[in-house]
């Protein structure tokens, strides 16, 4: 009768989203009261339906407690056994198939916590239809040159040759970090394009999609959930890593375990890209 998220360990917001709103779909589908309230790291991006903190009597005796993992996807679904039991959400639930087909449920349970990027996109071009975005995670995605996690810059260049784009904005995490010089060395063709978004917060991140038409996102899974939830997303052309989830060297890559589910599809909307992962 009622529903409950256990975080694995470790993960910021973007990881934390995936079960937490895995288990508010499961909820809201079957009329079930959510038990856990969002971690801080979540509460801090979006705002939940207080509806689904609601007890729901269903005059059923709990009976069971029920654990539920990645292993309990039966064609990217989850099978509802009754009101009799407890649903314990524990795993990290990156199935973006089971999201993505219950998008109405996330949508009429979640609201992003606005902000206002205008002030900030004030200090740069005014955005055009035909510019994009481009979001690139360096930081801890290096690993010191093993099994690295960072798109290679070939993801980036078959993206800016399959069209004629404006100006190229590139949101960096860290903005400042060292290796921003050498990861765009083979990208010099299309540096009179390029305006770099400096000085950011998580609350620009998090946004800041809503102003562009065209949206490359790497790997990140925070900047999942903000394409996810960002407006009009059917408006936009979403360029996405075909190995989202994944980690490498070069050409040789694997996932980081089977919970991870087609991530590159966001809303089905996205643009899968080819691409290898970089050593810088």
């Amino acid at each position: 009768m009622s529903v409950s998220v256990k975080f694995v360990k470790g993960g910021n917001a973007g990881n934390q989203m995936f079960p937490y709103i895995t288990a508010i779909i499961f909820s809201s589908k079957h009329n079930l009261q959510l038990i856990t309230k969002p971690t801080e790291k979540i509460e801090k991006f979006i705002d939940i339906n207080d509806d689904l903190f609601a007890n729901k009597v269903h005059n059923t005796k709990i009976t069971k407690k029920r654990t539920l993992t990645w292993r309990n996807f039966v064609n990217h679904d989850i099978l509802f056994v009754g009101y009799h039991v407890n649903y314990v959400f524990n795993d990290f639930f990156q199935n973006s198939n089971y999201i993505n087909k219950n998008y109405d449920h996330v949508i009429k349970n979640i609201n992003v916590k606005p902000y206002c990027c205008i002030k900030y996109l004030s200090n740069y071009k005014p955005i055009q239809n035909n510019d994009i975005l481009c979001i690139l995670r360096l930081g801890d995605f290096i690993h010191n040159g093993k099994n690295t996690e960072i798109v290679s810059q070939d993801y980036f260049s078959s993206i800016f040759e399959s069209k004629t784009f404006g100006f190229i904005y590139f949101l960096i995490h860290p903005y400042n970090d060292k290796h921003i010089p050498k990861y765009l060395k083979s990208l010099e063709k299309y540096k009179d394009k390029f305006i770099f978004l400096k000085e950011r917060k998580e609350f620009i991140d998090f946004n800041i999609v809503n102003h562009f038409k065209n949206i490359a996102l790497s790997n990140s899974t925070f900047n999942w959930w903000s394409c996810f939830l960002c407006k009009n997303i059917e408006n936009i052309n979403l360029y996405t890593p075909k190995y989202f989830g994944y980690c490498g060297i070069k050409e040789r890559w694997k996932k980081h375990g089977d919970h991870v589910q087609d991530l590159w599809n966001v809303a089905n909307i996205s643009l899968p890209i080819e691409h290898e992962f970089a050593i810088i």
